[in-house]
């Protein structure tokens, strides 16, 4: 980004002219977003990654996301970036001259996270609050925050100092902004060599020195900008430990000195990108993460869980029993937690890591989005005989589980199955098996990767060998837990795209009683597709046929989530779950973690019961997408999802994240016949595309966003 003393190359109001431009990017690959983000990237990086040169990182080690964010000047009034940890880069003019050393720039992130200005032109601001954020060290450090220099910064022209060339530096800044002197720690590194006069700051030798290092790799000016604060001595924690390290803010980069490190990393750039992006979006910034492993399947070894002692309290039932021949439980006889091995079975690809523990149920225990290297299901850190489910007990160990033959969580989570695994060129599955003895029903079910996809595919049959019918319910229910906490937030959002609702089970006493139909998401003024609108925990089944269509858990705060795509006819059932915050977690748990269930389902609801004819089978299959990085779901389908969501000003952002590699494909967002982007780019499930458009568009109006050669009618919220 150019300074904002930069000619001003447009100040007229955008016309719907400009949005018909279709600016030309580079390939995108290897997670960066054009090619000269790429050469920036390893003209100042490329060595250290490779270990060839000893020294800190420029814009870190790590690529993040790529946005186009709205700028006036630029095409369709949004321009291309790319964040890194230590800072952002941004194409404004994409066919200006790409040898040109500003063609590419890196913009005044420091600067805006000071003043609170968030610059969208080279002369347009949006207020906001100031970065409560430390501008070193740990997330949770006590040092300074960004906020906190307002008063000492030069972001306007003020807070200027006399030039003190020769002096050397030994000023404390406190985190409650009060400065002190200590003279031990005047050093000779920390000299002032240089004055800038342009800014009115000094700058100290160890910092000069280290600008001048990279003169051969980066443009020093483009890349620092100018000091805008003194350097300082702060106290600050890393890694837990309480250190003491000089900085300086500079307009675009923060440098901190570190005299404990070692002599090569002694100097080192803040994680400005990484702190401007949370500040920003108020979500995690994830990172792009390239593979190119095809899919695989193994048996893992083990697992170590503590496990309760119920096994030799489960007493046998009798025919009469409705369970027979499934056993109770005789709580006194339970005993204590022992860690128990379990078989782990291992299906990974490029994009998603899952594992299986066939001796629990055959459940599908972790799905790791390998983008966030987060589990986005339920892991109980123990095995317990809850007091929930049809026998008087069920193990709530997380993941996805199987349940049959009957409503609720059947007979079947704790039963070990049968497992077999299968790897070919494209693909590799495993497949869990079992017998459920009330009915006699056979079932199996076939856990897929494909080389190129994000889905993880599921196939399952369930037959009867029996010679009579036998009433029997099939559900898949997956026990979600975004972000890798293991607990919900009030931000999570149940979307299913349906306009009424059947109420299973509620302690909320605004809803009506069980079987009994509610619109959705909007009930009696309250929004219950939002967490935080609950009062007790809720049940609902979709009263909707949602065949071929999607439904999903998103959790906006963390940017994660997990959707169903291109619902199968033969899994009419989807249903939500959730406890609210005065449950009793410890009837099945004991650190107080919970989940939210998604279940698919072979009936509409607990309440049907069709029989399954003797001799006779059904198949069927499910489609599970893990998101990240959409700001809210919206929709779904084979291609990918699509995200809407509203930036802190109200405008509109648009987030698409494909199931697999599109490359070169045509993207298109419009509204009510009005274009209002297009563009040609590649895309990659591990790196959603996030666009906010300039033109507002008010809430609920259709929205059309076409891409990967298919459109996605929605509406705004």
């Amino acid at each position: 980004m150019m300074r904002r003393t930069s000619l001003v190359f447009c100040l007229l109001i955008v016309t719907l002219s400009l949005v018909q431009q279709r600016p030309s990017y580079a390939a995108f690959a290897d997670g960066f977003a054009d090619s000269a983000f790429r050469q920036r990237w390893q003209r100042a990086d490329q060595s250290v990654a490779d270990a060839q040169t000893s020294r800190s990182w420029v814009w870190g080690q790590q690529i993040g996301p790529r946005s186009f964010e709205r700028y006036q000047e630029s095409p369709q009034n949004n321009r291309l970036t790319q964040y890194f940890d230590k800072a952002r880069m941004e194409i404004s003019q994409p066919d200006a001259d790409r040898n040109s050393e500003w063609f590419a720039t890196n913009g005044l992130l420091v600067v805006e996270m000071i003043s609170g200005h968030m610059q969208t032109g080279d002369q347009r601001f949006e207020p906001r609050t100031a970065a409560n954020v430390p501008i070193a060290g740990d997330p949770d450090s006590p040092s300074p925050t960004y906020a906190s220099l307002g008063p000492i910064a030069t972001t306007n022209g003020y807070n200027r100092s006399e030039n003190r060339q020769g002096q050397r530096i030994s000023s404390v800044l406190a985190a409650n902004g009060q400065i002190s002197d200590e003279p031990n720690l005047a050093t000779p590194n920390t000299t002032i060599a240089h004055y800038e006069a342009v800014t009115g700051h000094n700058v100290p030798k160890v910092f000069v020195d280290f600008q001048q290092s990279l003169g051969d790799v980066t443009n020093v000016l483009g890349t620092f900008g100018y000091p805008i604060t003194e350097a300082y001595w702060i106290d600050t924690r890393i890694g837990g430990q309480t250190q003491r390290v000089l900085f300086q803010a500079f307009e675009r980069r923060v440098l901190t000195y570190n005299p404990n490190n070692a002599a090569n990393w002694q100097v080192e750039m803040g994680n400005v990108g990484s702190h401007y992006y949370r500040w920003r979006y108020a979500t995690p910034m994830h990172y792009f993460q390239g593979s190119e492993n095809k899919a695989t399947v193994s048996e893992a070894g083990t697992i170590a869980l503590n496990t309760e002692g119920y096994q030799g309290a489960l007493v046998d039932s009798q025919p009469n029993d409705p369970i027979f021949p499934y056993k109770r439980i005789d709580r006194s006889k339970i005993t204590a937690y022992q860690a128990k091995i379990y078989r782990l079975l291992k299906l990974e690809n490029r994009y998603v890591m899952l594992t299986i523990l066939p001796e629990l149920g055959g459940r599908v225990y972790q799905l790791t989005n390998k983008a966030t290297g987060q589990n986005l299901l339920y892991q109980n850190p123990v095995i317990k005989a809850s007091h929930l489910g049809q026998r008087g007990w069920w193990l709530a160990a997380g993941g996805i589980e199987w349940a049959a033959p009957t409503e609720e969580h059947g007979y079947l989570e704790s039963e070990p199955w049968d497992y077999r695994l299968e790897q070919t060129n494209d693909a590799a599955r495993v497949i869990v098996s079992t017998t459920e003895r009330h009915t006699g029903v056979q079932i199996e079910i076939t856990v897929e990767l494909t080389n190129d996809s994000q889905i993880v595919n599921m196939r399952g049959n369930y037959r009867n060998p029996t010679a009579s019918p036998q009433p029997f319910q099939f559900w898949m229910n997956a026990m979600i837990a975004p972000g890798g906490i293991n607990h919900l937030q009030p931000s999570l959002h149940f979307v299913v795209p349906t306009k009424q609702m059947i109420v299973h089970a509620t302690q909320d006493s605004a809803l009506p009683a069980p079987q009994q139909t509610i619109s959705w998401p909007t009930f009696n003024n309250r929004d219950l597709s939002r967490y935080a609108t609950w009062n007790g925990y809720i049940g609902l089944f979709a009263a909707d046929n949602l065949s071929g269509g999607w439904a999903g858990v998103y959790d906006p705060a963390l940017n994660q989530g997990l959707m169903l795509v291109d619902l199968d006819p033969n899994l009419p059932g989807i249903k939500t779950f959730a406890f609210d915050d005065q449950f009793d977690r410890s009837l099945y748990t004991i650190d107080g973690s919970d989940y939210a269930e998604l279940w698919h389902g072979a009936q509409r609801t607990f309440w049907d019961y069709p029989a399954l004819p003797a001799g006779q089978s059904r198949s069927f299959e499910a489609h599970w997408l893990p998101l990240h990085d959409l700001g809210d779901l919206s929709a779904g389908n084979r291609f990918g999802a699509v995200g809407l969501d509203r930036s802190s000003t109200g405008h509109l952002v648009v987030a698409i994240q494909p199931s697999q590699a599109f490359a070169a494909t045509p993207i298109k967002i419009s509204s009510e016949g009005k274009l209002l982007w297009q563009g040609t780019l590649d895309l990659k499930p591990q790196q959603p595309l996030r666009i906010e458009l300039e033109q507002l568009v008010y809430p609920n109006r259709p929205i059309s966003v076409e891409w990967a050669g298919q459109t996605q009618a929605l509406v705004t919220p």
